[in-house]
């Protein structure tokens, strides 16, 4: 029978906003963040942000060239993007108008293929293009939320195998739904779990 052993790792204190490539990306309060290695213990800070953002993710591990950082945040009728490049000293910040009263949830947006996608807290899509520098909506999937849009639920998104997925949980765990959404319209094929 194998032996597991458990080491205890020592991060610094902060909030995890995701987890990628062995890295944290973390933030101490809301505007100051930063990769932590909880292997290494190598922290590396970024500039301050000036807004809070609602959901984040990496592209590459911070010691890559590649890295870039994106952030999305929803204030009253504006959706904020932020982004960071690997080296630079600030944060490029774009503005759109938020038109479809859109609520982000907190949970990490998904690239796929070069557009990030950021789950709203009623099920629909935000979709951000960066090289074209655009924001659009797609649809909700109704269907399925009608279980969950009473309730304060958690939100997940994840990709596998080239198809993007949203997973829903309502507070009191009963109720778990995992949607493949269409890409095209955001409505999702969901398949409803019921457990403890």
């Amino acid at each position: 029978m194998p032996r597991f052993s458990w080491t205890t790792l020592r991060a610094p204190e902060g909030i995890i906003r995701v987890s990628k490539y062995g890295w944290l990306l973390m933030t101490q309060g809301d505007h100051c963040p930063f990769f932590f290695n909880p292997f290494t213990n190598v922290r590396i800070d970024l500039p301050r942000i000036d807004y809070k953002v609602s959901s984040v993710t990496f592209t590459n591990p911070p010691t890559s060239n590649d890295c870039e950082i994106v952030g999305f945040s929803t204030v009253d009728d504006v959706i904020r993007v932020y982004s960071i490049k690997r080296g630079k000293e600030s944060w490029t910040e774009h503005e759109f108008k938020n038109c479809f009263c859109v609520v982000l949830s907190r949970c990490n947006p998904v690239l796929h293929g070069g557009r990030y996608y950021c789950l709203g807290t009623k099920g629909n899509l935000v979709v951000y293009d960066p090289k074209k520098n655009t924001v659009h909506r797609t649809g909700s999937p109704k269907h399925i939320w009608a279980h969950f849009e009473d309730s304060d639920c958690r939100h997940y998104m994840l990709e596998s195998e080239g198809d993007i997925f949203a997973v829903f949980v309502a507070c009191n765990g009963r109720h778990i739904c995992i949607c493949r959404l269409n890409l095209s319209n955001g409505v999702g094929n969901g398949r409803r779990f019921v457990g403890g």
